[in-house]
């Protein structure tokens, strides 16, 4: 008699619960399910993370740290109607303690996100998202660009960069071979997706951070890599440096400079003139492309500073893995032109609040030979 063993197939809740909170983020780059039937929606997956943490055994987290986020989250879900903190908090706190838990949610993240993304491109393509198509005039002549599906020209490299990061971080894990092809790929996607929104800032973010894995990875100073990998922890602070820098200076007139950024800088400086200085609890009225001074004028001082500390102790642990400082700084870097802070353009902020409420400092899956001493 001949036996069959059929193994029953693992059911994972968690890549359910980031699949669903992908999905709900999603309805609104199609349109659908806005208002009070999104925040509905949103109760499944919050539900869901809470199961997950009820049945949940040997669970250790820092209670003060995990307490203060969920206060802070539920402040800003009562003021804004945003739920991207409360939710950031609980991934952090159901993929936390895992065996290589950064690379478990990356992945179940990244799967996720491609598979709204090709979704989003396919509903564009057949007309049932209606996108929003521009036109740029390059030397005299108007450049078609096509938004394929999402709700700008610039969303599409705003919902790809995550991928691409993503990818590129767990191809570092695989072998040789398959690190390059996978890079490559998610390389000559990036070409073609350039090719058809004309979309220069997420594009040139995706080559200047090529050409700096490319130096650092030929670079024999150590000391230089110390340097990189110390000065990450501050990149938050130094970009809103920056970006006060280029208001103030390129922002003074709609000159050149200005044009070149679609005159992001001359709208920052507006802003500021115009404020003349940040509220403690925003001002919910002040849209901006800019991830700083988003934070700074629409949530206010005191969710700024949360955020600034949040990104020097998450990123002070997450670094010390130097895989994570390219992907780091250059969607920091992005950050400037575009507000990156809501979850499904930015899982970075999950990967920090998880290390500070984190029980033991310690990056579990962090192999000696990743690390920089």
């Amino acid at each position: 008699m001949i036996q069959f063993k059929v193994k029953r197939p693992h059911f994972d809740i968690k890549f359910l619960i980031i699949f669903l909170v992908l999905f709900i983020k999603y309805t609104g780059v199609w349109g659908i399910f806005i208002g009070p039937i999104k925040t509905f929606l949103m109760i499944i997956p919050i539900t869901l993370s809470l199961l997950v943490l009820f049945y949940r055994k040997n669970l250790r987290i820092k209670q003060y740290p995990f307490f203060f986020f969920l206060i802070v989250a539920i402040v800003v879900t009562f003021l804004t109607k945003e739920v991207d903190i409360i939710l950031a908090l609980l991934l952090a706190v159901i993929y936390i303690n895992d065996n290589k838990d950064y690379d478990n949610f990356i992945k179940n993240y990244v799967m996720s996100a491609i598979f709204f993304y090709f979704l989003t491109l396919i509903l564009g393509k057949i007309g049932f998202v209606s996108g929003n198509n521009t036109v740029r005039l390059i030397s005299g002549e108007l450049i078609q660009r096509n938004s394929l599906g999402f709700e700008h020209v610039n969303a599409v490299f705003k919902n790809f960069l995550p991928i691409f990061f993503g990818v590129y971080i767990l191809a570092l894990g695989k072998s040789k071979k398959k690190k390059y092809v996978y890079i490559f790929i998610i390389t000559v996607i990036s070409i073609i997706l350039y090719y058809y929104s004309n979309s220069r800032n997420g594009f040139l973010t995706i080559c200047f951070f090529l050409l700096f894995e490319f130096l650092v990875s030929r670079c024999q100073s150590n000391r230089i890599n110390i340097a990189i990998k110390n000065i990450t922890p501050y990149m938050f602070l130094i970009f809103t440096i920056i970006s006060y820098i280029i208001a103030l200076t390129i922002g003074n007139n709609l000159g050149p400079l200005s044009l070149a950024l679609s005159g992001r800088p001359t709208l920052w400086n507006t802003l500021i003139h115009n404020t003349m200085f940040p509220s403690l609890f925003g001002l919910h009225n002040q849209g901006v492309d800019n991830t700083y001074f988003w934070l700074l004028y629409y949530y206010g001082i005191i969710i700024y500073l949360i955020y600034l500390v949040t990104y020097y102790f998450g990123v002070k642990i997450i670094s010390q893995n130097k895989k994570f400082i390219g992907p780091l700084i250059f969607m920091g870097l992005y950050s400037l032109f575009e507000n990156m802070d809501i979850l499904n353009y930015n899982f970075f902020i999950v990967l920090e609040i998880m290390e500070i409420i984190r029980y033991r400092n310690v990056i579990n899956h962090v192999e000696q030979g990743n690390k920089i001493s």
